[in-house]
């Protein structure tokens, strides 16, 4: 699980990474965002786990996307995250 986790965290950053016109880059990083959100509604707390590390790595935040801070999103979302993850009931059963 741990390795499946850290495969999508390192898709997650490449396929930003990969992107070299800044908006392609941007619109990636959103739908990466909105991924992990539908998974956070899901209660997928692994694979949103694995997205948002992805997102965090200091390659991504180092970036900078035109017209909004994205740091401040990912910001949220973690926050989002945290509160979703403390708000569930137990016992926390992970997707695969």
């Amino acid at each position: 699980m741990i390795q499946q986790g850290n495969k999508v965290s390192i898709w997650t950053a490449a396929a930003i990474l990969s992107e070299e016109d800044i908006k392609k880059r941007k619109k990636i990083a959103i739908n990466m965002i909105i991924l992990c959100q539908h998974l956070i509604n899901m209660n997928n707390f692994h694979g949103a786990k694995s997205v948002l590390a992805g997102l965090q790595s200091t390659p991504i935040l180092r970036l900078s996307f035109p017209g909004e801070d994205m740091n401040d999103r990912i910001r949220k979302l973690a926050a989002n995250y945290d509160e979703k993850v403390e708000s569930a009931r137990t016992p926390l059963i992970p997707f695969m």
